[in-house]
């Protein structure tokens, strides 16, 4: 009774604060392109006197059709080097203000560093708060407790100084104290660099808090690895919960300090969940879920869907919405529905449709002028130094609120192959698996589909609990490539490409992968494993992990 009070004390009051700035953003919905413009009128003026504000001549730049005759499209390779110099030097060159946040990715490999101003840094505080807003209003997630996997990693800082981290790191950070209190999310667990052991950890402290209300992490993979560790510990959790100590690998590496009490009373109702017939799912260990907050398209729509299965049917499941590490990503303003907008009132957009754009020309296209079931390459301008930067990010749009559309992630333009002109997209492997799981009831839970150059062929390795012939499901596979790839099919009946082999692989296997680059310094949780990879890039043998 006095979290439901304190509860709904907090949402009044949380609604009188913010209800303003709400309201204020769902009414600039009636008029993108005019707050557009403005915006991009204002970005000019302010960073017209540094280096690169000279260089294409802001100061004389009256209107949208100057701003793209005077400044072309750039990518981070050819920023990189400024970014960095205004950084260490803080000359004025690619923006008139100092930098004091860096927003980086998750790819070590492939590390790009986005800079914020000031101005910037307060805007994206304001647009969380709007964000959290939106999470409040809805199934009461916060009655309870939240088990959060959103913790990037401790507060850090760049070889300068700066401060440093991701956007989901920056999301939990920047949330109101009322829900940062209520999250299991600790800073000490995020330390743990073995990351099995650093998986264990968060299973124990998650288990240990019976009165979950709410699940909130980026990559709805780790929630469905953190199921498939409770499944091969769980008597190891049990035992740790009952004596409110972590095994002593993982209390070595957390300094001695306890993060769980000894609660033998819920010890004894997780053995009895153990000891039932079938295996015991979220809905068992935390009753009390009335959703989850999480990444729900692009390559997460795998994940998702076992997610969806752990849970009672009808939880409401929010997209966390699109990040992008030069910004704040989209804003969830109606969790009832998932309609995601951009932050059109900080940052400039211009948009180029993926198939043309592919091809090598496209039109550019300004917000007002999408068209919903579309989808487009996303072009960034900020008020932080970046000017028509190709983010290389795809996003369908899906709906409108008002004038304005609302939009879902669905791929990076590089999680895409081409062996013989057939041009095959991620998007296009997910959308055949689902059809596969949908008209043929494989229950493919995770999978991946490499490229094999040398062989002129595709190979995709599967997790499913289910035992079929693969050449049978090989055959539905090429057909349901073929519906959703025009090209498949040409290149398949010339036959310039080998039919898909597929190989069944144990449950756990491909997540070994995941598990493997974060060890190898890929963000987590907030790494996401791309369905569709060369071979060569793959590390590990999954031929001799097929089942017999």
């Amino acid at each position: 009774m006095i979290n439901w009070i304190a509860y709904a004390v907090y949402w009044l009051l949380s609604g009188l604060i913010d209800v303003f700035s709400f309201h204020r953003f769902i009414l600039l919905t009636k008029k993108p392109r005019a707050t557009q413009v403005a915006l991009l009128k204002r970005i000019v003026r302010d960073n017209k006197d540094s280096q690169v504000g000279r260089a294409y001549r802001f100061n004389y730049i009256r209107d949208l059709e100057d701003f793209r005759t005077q400044v072309g499209l750039c990518t981070y390779d050819n920023i990189k080097n400024d970014l960095r110099l205004q950084e260490t030097s803080g000359k004025y060159l690619v923006c008139a203000r100092r930098f004091i946040y860096l927003n980086h990715n998750a790819d070590p490999k492939n590390l790009k560093a986005f800079p914020f101003t000031a101005e910037a840094l307060r805007e994206a505080r304001r647009d969380v708060r709007l964000t959290a807003r939106a999470w409040l209003r809805h199934y009461g997630l916060w009655r309870n407790r939240v088990f959060a996997l959103m913790e990037d990693e401790p507060r850090s800082f760049s070889n300068t100084g700066l401060p440093q981290g991701t956007v989901t790191g920056f999301v939990i950070r920047n949330l109101p104290n009322f829900m940062r209190r209520r999250c299991i999310s600790n800073t000490e667990i995020a330390l743990i660099k073995n990351p099995a052991d650093r998986y264990l950890a968060y299973a124990i402290v998650a288990l240990a808090e019976p009165n979950v209300s709410c699940l909130l992490t980026a990559n709805p993979a780790t929630l469905v690895h953190i199921r498939h560790v409770i499944n091969e510990y769980y008597d190891e959790i049990c035992d740790a919960i009952e004596q409110g100590s972590m095994p002593d690998r993982i209390q070595r590496e957390i300094r001695g300090k306890r993060l769980i009490r000894a609660n033998p009373r819920r010890a004894s109702q997780l053995r009895s969940l153990g000891e039932a017939d079938e295996l015991a799912t979220f809905r068992d260990f935390w009753p009390r879920i009335r959703g989850v907050i999480c990444w729900s398209a692009g390559s997460c729509r795998s994940s998702f869907q076992y997610l969806r299965k752990q849970l009672r049917e009808g939880t409401p499941v929010i997209e966390l919405g699109y990040q992008s590490s030069a910004t704040f990503g989209t804003i969830n303003v109606d969790t009832k529905t998932n309609a995601c907008l951009l932050p059109f009132h900080r940052n400039f957009y211009e948009f180029a449709e993926r198939s043309p754009w592919e091809a090598g020309f496209s039109h550019l296209k300004l917000i007002n002028e999408l068209v919903v079931g579309q989808e487009y390459y996303v072009i960034l301008t900020t008020r932080s130094g970046l000017y028509r930067l190709q983010t290389d990010q795809i996003v369908k749009v899906t709906g409108k609120i008002h004038n304005t559309p609302t939009f879902e992630f669905v791929q990076n333009g590089s999680c895409s192959t081409n062996i013989n002109g057939e041009r095959l997209a991620e998007s296009q492997v997910i959308t055949a698996i689902e059809k596969l799981n949908a008209e043929h009831d494989c229950e493919i839970s995770q999978f991946l589909m490499l490229s094999n150059r040398d062989g002129k062929r595709y190979e995709l390795y599967v997790e499913s609990e289910n035992s079929w012939e693969p050449e049978l499901v090989a055959n539905w596979f090429d057909r349901a490539l073929a519906s959703c790839n025009s090209e498949w099919a040409v290149k398949r009946m010339a036959e310039r490409m080998d039919a898909p082999e597929i190989h069944q692989v144990p449950i756990g296997t491909i997540e070994t992968l995941r598990t493997r680059s974060i060890r190898d310094g890929f963000a987590d949780p907030l790494f996401v494993l791309p369905h569709l990879q060369l071979r060569e890039d793959v590390p590990l043998d999954l031929a001799s992990k097929t089942v017999q």
